[in-house]
């Protein structure tokens, strides 16, 4: 694929150290992270295509390789979508968040290109795991859902980021992400992932969320996604 960069083993270890000490550091380093999710997990990402293949979505998203970013989706008919519906829903949480789908960085270290469009598509669908966990943009609201990832898809940049995360965070909003954020969001991704296991997904990476915008997203998210529990505060 056209980003790709080869890296030799030597370089990689040496790439996985150096962005994991500067991702500790400073947890607000978003080229560090992406540096390291590519590093640490491209031997967990044939695990992640394998769980997609098992679904005729994730199939699908295989084949056609679709991304997610505002030339590719049209905000502006999202945001004119009924209320209730999941593609209003996400068009209302970027706003509620100033943010948007063009900011994730480009895979380019991973050597199989199926794989670096896992890698690619995990890290275009993170919005959507930040709606599944109604979590805003923020120090606790990342740092919760990077706990749902690590517990979901049990790639090692989360569990990582889960760890440097509380290091931003203020003594009240640590105590509240131990007591409760915490275990609930552990509970959320661990039954997310059950759920995706039954419905022959795999995980939430074999959801064509481009073809569920019409769907009643408390529905979708609680019935077919398996997120049975609203967040604790």
């Amino acid at each position: 694929y056209s980003t790709h960069i080869p890296l030799y083993a030597w370089q990689k270890a040496l790439l996985t150290f150096g962005s994991s000490l500067a991702s500790l550091l400073n947890p607000a380093r978003g080229d560090m992270i992406a540096l390291l999710s590519e590093v640490s997990g491209e031997r967990y990402l044939p695990r992640l295509r394998d769980e997609m293949l098992k679904g005729d979505e994730g199939r699908r998203l295989l084949w056609e390789r679709p991304s997610l970013n505002t030339k590719t989706v049209d905000m502006g008919a999202l945001q004119r979508m009924e209320r209730g519906t999941t593609g209003r829903a996400y068009a209302d949480w970027l706003e509620w968040c100033r943010v948007g789908p063009d900011t994730r960085a480009k895979v380019q270290y991973i050597s199989d290109p199926e794989c670096a469009y896992v890698m690619q598509r995990y890290r275009e669908c993170h919005d959507f795991f930040h709606l599944v966990c109604s979590m805003p943009v923020s120090s606790l609201g990342e740092t919760v859902v990077k706990i749902f990832e690590a517990a979901h898809f049990g790639l090692p940049v989360a569990y990582l980021s889960s760890i440097a995360g509380p290091l931003r965070l203020s003594s009240e909003e640590r105590k509240l992400l131990v007591t409760q954020l915490g275990p609930w969001a552990v509970r959320m991704g661990k039954a997310t992932k059950l759920q995706a296991e039954r419905r022959g997904r795999g995980s939430l990476l074999g959801v064509y969320w481009e073809k569920r915008w019409g769907e009643d997203w408390e529905h979708f998210r609680k019935v077919e996604l398996g997120m049975y529990e609203d967040p604790p505060v």
